[in-house]
């Protein structure tokens, strides 16, 4: 018997991972047969679903919402659903000290740009370049 999944259950169960294959979805909510349907993707394009319609539309419904993001597979001229993943950042813990007082914020982290990388001269483009003065 198929398990219950509506889009608050299934949200709970992809934010338990940072990714969850739509195999994975089967398996958890017991959906079994190989049916699958197309849901309405960005610009009007059709994205199809590996799942049975009522668990596509839950998760069209959390895309859609913001909750989740959609992994296409690059195998295929059309758009497939082969994952998904939550969209929530993970938050910060904030620790309380055992004397009731809050802790000061921690100071943003620096961003530091890295500077392009620097590639080795083959030998025969580095004597070319010598030769003509460069």
């Amino acid at each position: 018997m198929a398990k219950k999944q509506s889009p608050s259950t299934l949200l709970w169960f992809i934010r338990r991972k940072s990714y969850v294959p739509l195999c994975e979805i089967r398996r958890r909510f017991e959906l079994d047969g190989e049916e699958g349907t197309f849901v309405d993707g960005e610009g009007g394009a059709r994205v199809f679903v590996g799942l049975p319609a009522n668990t596509a539309a839950a998760v069209e419904k959390l895309w859609r919402q913001g909750k989740i993001g959609l992994e296409l597979s690059v195998e295929f001229d059309c758009r497939v659903v082969i994952g998904v993943f939550p969209m929530s950042p993970v938050r910060d813990v904030e620790v309380v000290p055992s004397n009731g007082h809050h802790s000061a914020p921690r100071p943003a982290p620096n961003i530091i740009d890295m500077p392009d990388p620097v590639l080795p001269v083959e030998p025969e483009t580095q004597s070319a370049a010598m030769a003509a003065g460069e």
